[in-house]
């Protein structure tokens, strides 16, 4: 009874065994199937497909930025079918036409390479020293051997995507960049669009083989959704003038370290170049930073533009307001203010401004703003229109964040207010500096600059990025008259005087500041450090300013930076001529801004028609209606005698005696000379002028005559 017992115990326990096992593998089914997103078919795997990115292009099309897909080509040796084609005659050809293709090495050596793979059935080898695009790939696959299929050819093409910048490096830190091996925006516009530009990615199935994984249909696959393409605000016309322009004058001293510069449309906000150029060790030029947008200093004397419109906005002076400036220098608060240049004495604000007189707006500021309330009304005029908030431009880029002193805020003093007057304590990005001044070239409107205009899909618009108005009037019409003319004023009287136009009228102001760097000792921030004899200091040069003046159509701003040195840099020196320079050539390429000339039937001047055979000059005059009196009727040759309203034609005898050929065409008069028997000799060059024979004189054939030319 007990043995019974026994073995029934076995079978009960053998039994749950059995039972668990099998709970076991069912669940693990389960999880596999339903659970785990590794489950596949036995031999068949699923790939992600990863889509196009789309293009970055210029404002009128032109691609600034692509993606294209290429080919690493891959030959698998271990193929059991490879050895029905791989002939020595084949393998003898396909050497050569890769030798041909690829022009690397010689068609022996691909020989031995091929061969080689083959003996010790090499399972990856690369052909070719480069990837191919589409169409090549589609001219290899005609080689012998690999235009079988691949699974006798064994090769495997590996599709890659890269991205392409046709333009190089305009632009470049705008544009921006991708991640390392990532198919991801990095910065600029790349980064920032990152959403439209990837794409979506899609899937296919896998089958694997005996040539490895290879695609085959599915319903599961899933197509790829290619990126949109982003369209930009660059002008690479403009783009190329304005960086052309920059790296001229970073050639010119090996003191200048880096540059900065942005153009911008002023009705829209558009930014149609922007070009940030650093000075390599090795004196060649690249785009490391983006200083237009993150680099943030004091902008120093084009920030009185700022200064000039809340003085005359609160009332406290005119543009003929006087200012006694004595000799140029002037201490407030303890701070010590000095001009660079005269006029001294008492002036007007027109002309402390032409001038960038530093006494003069401390001294107006100092006087106008006493106290902390008055001087609150004067920094709420910087508030009132935004420069001290951020502007969140639609790039990938650290935003140098504005900063505008208060007087309820640390770091407030009794020189803050002094010191903003004139563009210190205060810390504004180049782009922030450019858009107060497009404001005004504006009528006042103040317009956030834009790099994107819109996102399309197969050229067609999707979406669109309308102008945003930050003030709809930084002032009263009245104060931005007068900002106007003191603009203009100086570039015709006054620090940027040297580029004033004779064709079109530009406005803008100069600057000249210091930028704070690391004393060699305290590492303290100054903006000097005493070594020996010499001053040492960063320099910060700018100009910014508008053109056309009397119907402004870009703003532009230029910012120069230097390594430390005793010298001096100022911005109308170094920095205005970059802004004439590319504003001469921008305006070049607008013909509508040009005169067109007045027809008239009223000749300026009678030009000059040489002699030579009559039926030829008459043809030239006669087509380009030029008034002349001929007394030279069935004349073979002519001579011609200019005066003041038209031109004398007289005839050329040319027979027996040595005819007259000053002024007749080169050609002609050898012609002439020779067939009477004369030697022809030169001297000069130009036009005819003298002859060493007298006209009038009997030829004697085989005489030397002796032509003189004159230019």
């Amino acid at each position: 009874m007990s043995k019974d017992k026994n073995i029934l115990r076995r079978l009960s326990l053998f039994y749950w065994m059995i039972f668990l096992f099998g709970i076991l593998i069912t669940g693990q089914i389960i999880i596999l199937q339903f659970f785990s997103p590794e489950f596949e078919t036995p031999g068949v795997r699923s790939e992600v497909v990863e889509p196009i990115r789309g293009n970055i292009l210029t404002h009128d099309g032109r691609v600034m930025a692509t993606s294209h897909v290429t080919y690493t080509l891959i030959m698998k040796f271990n193929t059991p079918a490879l050895k029905k084609v791989f002939t020595d005659k084949n393998v003898k050809e396909l050497s050569e036409s890769l030798a041909n293709f690829f022009k690397d090495k010689s068609a022996k050596a691909y020989e031995k390479e091929l061969r080689h793979a083959d003996s010790i059935k090499q399972s990856e080898k690369r052909i070719g020293n480069r990837d191919v695009n589409y169409i090549e790939l589609q001219k290899i696959k005609k080689f012998k051997i690999l235009k079988e299929n691949r699974n006798v050819s064994g090769l495997i093409p590996v599709e890659n995507i890269e991205r392409e910048y046709p333009y190089l490096s305009f632009a470049h830190r705008t544009i921006g960049n991708m991640r390392n091996d990532e198919n991801v925006g990095n910065k600029g516009i790349e980064g920032y669009y990152e959403e439209y530009l990837r794409g979506k990615p899609g899937e296919r199935m896998l089958q694997n083989s005996t040539q490895g994984w290879i695609p085959i249909a599915s319903e599961d696959d899933k197509i790829a959704e290619n990126g949109y393409d982003v369209v930009t605000t660059i002008d690479i016309n403009i783009q190329d003038v304005v960086e052309t322009a920059l790296i001229n004058q970073l050639r010119q001293s090996p003191l200048l370290k880096a540059g900065t510069a942005i153009v911008m449309e002023v009705e829209t906000g558009e930014i149609r170049a922007i070009a940030n150029i650093a000075q390599n060790s090795d004196g060649s030029f690249s785009e490391r930073e983006n200083y237009a947008v993150s680099l943030r200093n004091d902008p120093g004397s084009t920030f009185k533009l700022a200064t000039l419109i809340a003085l005359l906005e609160d009332g406290h002076i005119d543009l003929n307001t006087t200012v006694d400036i004595g000799n140029g220098s002037c201490t407030i608060g303890g701070k010590t203010y000095r001009d660079v240049v005269p006029p001294y004495g008492r002036i007007s604000v027109l002309k402390a401004f032409e001038k960038s007189s530093n006494v003069a707006f401390a001294k107006l500021v100092s006087e106008s703003y006493k106290g902390k309330e008055k001087q609150k009304d004067f920094v709420k005029h910087f508030q009132n229109i935004g420069l001290d908030s951020p502007f969140y431009l639609d790039i990938k880029e650290e935003e140098g964040l504005p900063h505008i002193p208060h007087p309820d805020k640390s770091g407030w003093s009794g020189i803050s207010a002094t010191q903003a007057a004139i563009g210190y304590e205060v810390s504004l990005a180049p782009i922030h500096t450019l858009t107060l001044y497009n404001a005004v070239a504006n009528n006042g409107k103040m317009i956030k600059p834009k790099f994107v205009t819109q996102i399309q899909k197969h050229g067609q618009t999707v979406k669109t990025f309308p102008t945003e108005v930050i003030a709809n009037s930084i002032c009263s019409k009245a104060t931005l008259e007068k900002t106007k003319t003191a603009l203009e004023g100086v570039v015709k009287e006054g620090t940027a005087k040297h580029i004033k136009s004779d064709i079109y009228r530009i406005a803008g102001k100069t600057g000249t500041a210091r930028m704070l760097f690391p004393h060699s000792v305290t590492k303290r921030m100054v903006y000097e450090e005493r070594i020996g004899n010499h001053i040492i200091k960063v320099n910060q040069p700018s100009f910014a300013g508008y053109f056309p003046a009397d119907n402004p159509k870009y703003s532009a701003i230029v910012v120069l930076y230097t390594h430390k040195s005793k010298d001096d840099f100022h911005g109308g020196k170094w920095a205005a001529p970059v802004f004439k320079e590319f504003a001469d050539r921008i305006y070049s390429l607008h013909p509508e801004w040009h005169e067109e000339m007045k027809k008239t039937n009223v000749l300026a001047e009678v030009p000059v028609v040489k002699g030579g055979k009559s039926s030829e000059v008459g043809a030239v005059l006669s087509k380009l209606n030029i008034p002349h009196n001929s007394k030279a009727n069935n004349a073979d040759w002519v001579q011609t005698k200019i005066n003041s309203k038209r031109i004398e034609i007289a005839k050329v005898t040319v027979k027996d005696v040595v005819p007259s050929v000053i002024n007749m065409g080169l050609k002609d008069a050898i012609y002439i000379l020779e067939n009477l028997g004369l030697q022809v000799q030169l001297t000069g060059k130009g036009i005819i002028k003298r002859q060493s024979i007298q006209p009038g004189t009997k030829v004697v054939k085989g005489q030397n005559i002796t032509l003189t030319l004159e230019i």
